[in-house]
């Protein structure tokens, strides 16, 4: 019990989340932030993305919440390049 204590201590559970960080749309701001967007095609969208010390997990690699984050993103995105402004049903 002692080890994980100190895992989590060590990981920064004790601290708060800053106050800049703590709003809905945040983690949106951060993905726009590493995302650039090579090529826009009507079905296809070419992108790149600059990994980031704020986007890494404790291993170094890049957080699985990022990873979905940015194919959720893209997913809608190109599903837009298809459909226009119309309103997606995502379920």
């Amino acid at each position: 019990m002692a080890n994980a204590n100190g895992l989590f201590l060590s990981l920064g559970i004790d601290k708060s989340i800053p106050a800049s960080s703590d709003r809905g749309e945040f983690f949106s701001d951060v993905i726009r932030s590493i995302l650039f967007v090579d090529l826009v095609k009507p079905g296809r969208i070419v992108c790149s993305l600059s990994v980031s010390p704020y986007v890494l997990n404790m291993c170094n690699t890049l957080h699985g919440g990022a990873v979905a984050l940015v194919s959720e993103k893209m997913a809608i995105a190109c599903a837009k390049t298809v459909v226009g402004d119309k309103e997606l049903f995502l379920g």
